[in-house]
C-alpha cells in the first residue's frame, strides 16, 4: 500500500511538469515518452539562453568559461534526448506486455526535478552575477553539477527502457 501511495506521488510528481502525462499506460507510452523529451528540450534551451545572457553581464573569465562548458554539456545532453527518439521500436513501446513502469517513472521525476533545479539556479545566476562573483562561480560549479547529475539519470533511463520487462 505504501508502495503504491508512494508511485503515485511521484507520478504525480512528473505530471506537474509534464501536464498530458499518464504515468505510461501502455496506449500512451509513446505520447509520455515523447512528452518527458519535449519537456526537457525546452527547458535545457531555456537554460542555455540563461547561460548565454549571463556571460554578456560579465567580464569575468571564470564564469565565463565555465558558463561555456555547461552550455556545451546541455548541447550534449540535448543530442542525447534527441537521439532517444529512435528507442520507440524498443518492446516497451510496442508490445502490451506487463513493465515495471513505476522505476521508470522514478527516473523520470528525478530528471524533471534536476533540471528545473538547475533552470532555478541558472535565473539566480543571471540575476547575481554582477552582484557577487564569488557566489556566481560556487554557484556555476554546482549548476553544472546538476547538468551532469540529469544527464547521467537520463542515460540510465535509456538503459531501463532498453532493459525493461
Amino acid at each position: 500500500m505504501v508502495e503504491m501511495v508512494s508511485g503515485l506521488m511521484t507520478a504525480a510528481k512528473v505530471a506537474g511538469y509534464v501536464a498530458s502525462y499518464r504515468s505510461y499506460k501502455f496506449e500512451q507510452r509513446k505520447e509520455d515518452d515523447k512528452a518527458i523529451r519535449s519537456w526537457l528540450l525546452v527547458k535545457l534551451n531555456d537554460c542555455r539562453g540563461k547561460l548565454l545572457n549571463t556571460m554578456e553581464a560579465t567580464d569575468d573569465a571564470n564564469i565565463r568559461n565555465n558558463s561555456r562548458k555547461v552550455i556545451d554539456q546541455i548541447d550534449l545532453f540535448k543530442t542525447e534526448i534527441s537521439a532517444a527518439k529512435t528507442g520507440q521500436k524498443l518492446p516497451f513501446f510496442t508490445v502490451g506486455e506487463s513493465a515495471n513502469v513505476e522505476k521508470l517513472v522514478e527516473h523520470d521525476a528525478t530528471i524533471l526535478e534536476e533540471v528545473d533545479k538547475v533552470s532555478s539556479a541558472l535565473t539566480e545566476l543571471e540575476l547575481g552575477v554582477m552582484e557577487d562573483i564569488e557566489d556566481s562561480r560556487k554557484g556555476l560549479n554546482m549548476i553544472r553539477i546538476g547538468v551532469s547529475n540529469a544527464r547521467n539519470q537520463f542515460g540510465e533511463r535509456i538503459s531501463f527502457i532498453k532493459g525493461i520487462k
